[in-house]
């Protein structure tokens, strides 16, 4: 898609994806080409009054089956706090691996 930076640029609950050429099927050549694929953010939201050791829980398995290597991300890159409208709580605040409010 020619202008899939612009839808980019934007929509920000919007990234792009490329699904390689070859990748379905090397020997076949499967896709033929490269395609451009579109993917939106999801967004995890839970209520205020929420138990914090439930949304700890709820995030962490949210973490568990989605922060591993796949085609289309790279390990590292979930959970992200971007483009998001909504205030985080201090459960999802410390949700980066490298804070000492998450090695509980």
């Amino acid at each position: 898609m020619a202008r899939a930076d612009a839808y980019v640029a934007l929509y920000p609950f919007l990234s792009k994806a490329t699904l390689p050429r070859g990748v379905g099927d090397l020997a076949k050549d499967l896709p033929p080409a490269d395609v451009t694929l579109f993917a939106s953010k999801a967004s995890l939201v839970v209520r205020k009054d929420f138990h914090a050791a439930i949304q700890y829980l709820l995030l962490s398995t949210a973490v568990q089956i989605h922060s591993g290597v796949g085609m289309f991300h790279r390990a590292g890159r979930f959970p992200a706090a971007e483009g998001i409208e909504l205030p985080l709580s201090s459960e999802a605040s410390c949700s980066s691996r490298s804070s000492p409010c998450c090695t509980r």
